[in-house]
């Protein structure tokens, strides 16, 4: 028996504390062609980052205990985690690119899918 081909469709990691916020779009970046894998908080985005080393990590910017900026913030820190771009994505106004600098890009919340999905593609492409 030969081994199961390797799955080459990029990784994308979907961080959002709201449910149905993951599953809306998760299941939307999966229908157009990427593996995702959820985390329902800045904590375990970072810890899942770390272990599956993703493509692309998709980052909600509004999360208790540890927000998605504090979170980018360390996985830029983390060697092993320093190159994956973050989308960040939130329904609040981020005008200041200070804050924002660790991000690929911000993407607003909620949006069409396929906006997110256009943005994910754009970085996972390299």
């Amino acid at each position: 028996m030969s081994p199961r081909p390797t799955d080459r469709r990029p990784l994308v990691l979907f961080a959002d504390d709201t449910q149905q916020i993951r599953e809306l779009y998760s299941e939307g970046l999966s229908r157009a062609g990427f593996r995702v894998v959820e985390a329902q908080d800045g904590v375990a985005a970072v810890v899942k980052a770390q272990a599956l080393i993703p493509d692309v990590i998709v980052m909600d910017f509004s999360m208790a205990g540890l927000d998605g900026l504090e979170a980018t913030r360390r996985l830029k820190m983390d060697a092993r985690t320093r190159a994956i771009p973050v989308i960040l994505f939130t329904g609040e106004s981020m005008d200041d690119p200070v804050r924002t600098s660790d991000c690929a890009e911000v993407v607003p919340k909620p949006c069409p899918l396929q906006t997110l999905v256009d943005a994910v593609r754009r970085h996972a492409a390299g």
